[in-house]
């Protein structure tokens, strides 16, 4: 279910690595609402930044089906030079922090999580999410081409903040969306016996394209970044 936007979640989870060192994790669990509340008014929430100050790590997820990309150098001098023909325009919308591009948005929030974190160093997973669905040949690749401010910032502050990026595919493809819950009640998914087993679908890369245990990104982060 989705998460309530009136409150705030943790996930607690005991984990032990192949070397038999035990991790006791937190994840804190917060509405989309919320954290976009907190980028639009620019003002912290009291409980989240309480949460940042104690965080070991940061994970940020990226879906290449929401990415939303800037606008060419020439298409915005055009938008400049009409802005003054438009200031009457009643249907004209005034800027606001949730129309930036996604990359400038996500180089924001770090640096505002930098500050609001009061930590010198800390990890950062980049995970790209439903990575079937992203037209590359490696997540290192796909950042450059759809989100270059943040992956110039991420390797200009790798000194401080060592990062690394993932590819992650749970489903492995996309699944059929019901219009309402009469049809998903109604709804028949007969599956070949010659389909691979759902959990062989959930697939993970590296930053290069290579194959990782889907485990990756979480071991990449409780070895420090290492």
């Amino acid at each position: 279910s989705r998460t309530d936007s009136e409150q705030a979640e943790v996930i607690g989870l005991r984990v032990r690595t192949s070397d038999e060192e035990v991790h006791h994790l937190r994840v804190p669990d917060r509405s989309g609402e919320d954290l976009r509340g907190t980028r639009n008014s620019r003002h912290w929430n009291a409980a989240l930044l309480e949460e940042l100050s104690e965080a070991d790590g940061l994970v940020l997820f990226l879906r290449p089906a929401s990415v939303r990309p800037g606008e060419p150098v020439s298409e915005l001098a055009a938008l400049v030079d009409s802005s003054s023909a438009a200031a009457g325009d009643e249907n004209e919308r005034p800027w606001d922090p949730s129309m930036m591009p996604t990359d400038v948005s996500m180089v924001d929030a770090l640096q505002e999580l930098s500050l609001a974190a009061d930590r010198e160093s800390f990890p950062i997973a980049v995970i790209i999410s439903a990575w079937d669905e992203a037209e590359a040949e490696s997540p290192m690749q796909w950042m450059h081409d759809r989100v270059p401010l943040l992956a110039q910032f991420l390797e200009t502050n790798s000194g401080k903040r060592p990062f690394e990026v993932f590819g992650v595919s749970v489903q492995g493809a996309a699944f059929a969306q019901p219009k309402d819950d009469g049809e998903a009640d109604a709804m028949v998914i007969e599956i070949d016996a010659a389909e691979p087993d759902p959990w062989e679908r959930a697939t993970c890369v590296d930053a290069a394209g290579n194959d990782r245990e889907l485990v990756g990104p979480l071991v990449w982060l409780l070895r420090g970044g290492g």
